[in-house]
């Protein structure tokens, strides 16, 4: 079973992702951790999904204690490449929202950190049109 924890518990980090692992794929995948600067709003995703997951501020402690084998980032977009350099550096894989960074150093920082760690990282995308596309292509 795959563990994973959540950077940032804003409603795409529950919608997207915490809800999906624990109530989706939980025969494969489990969230041992949600952190949040905002610990108010990580008790409230917390507390809307089954197992108990545990609640962090610290995300230092969080890795900590949860040795997780992926993070998922999904906190404010200028925090993106800060979490994803050193969930990497940790020797931990990362799925992160978009944009990863924003500028071509953050750019460079994580491709170094990859190379360095052997890590992988995934960035997500969402696309408002892959629904009406995808039936598009069925009907073809």
């Amino acid at each position: 079973m795959k563990t994973y924890v959540l950077i940032g518990a804003g409603n795409r980090g529950y919608w997207m992702y915490a809800d999906a692992i624990q109530n989706r794929y939980n025969d494969v995948a489990r969230l041992v951790g949600i952190m949040d600067v905002n610990s108010k709003r990580a008790s409230y995703v917390s507390s809307r999904l089954p197992g108990n997951v545990p609640v962090y501020t610290d995300y230092n402690k969080m890795m900590d204690e949860t040795k997780p084998d992926c993070a998922i980032i999904a906190t404010v977009d200028k925090f993106h490449s800060e979490y994803i350099v050193r969930t990497l550096e940790r020797g931990v894989d990362v799925i992160s929202e978009k944009p990863m960074t924003s500028d071509a150093p953050q750019c460079n920082a994580i491709l170094d950190a990859e190379k360095r760690t052997g890590k992988n990282i995934i960035q997500n995308t969402s696309s408002g049109n892959m629904i009406s596309s995808a039936s598009v292509l069925q009907t073809i």
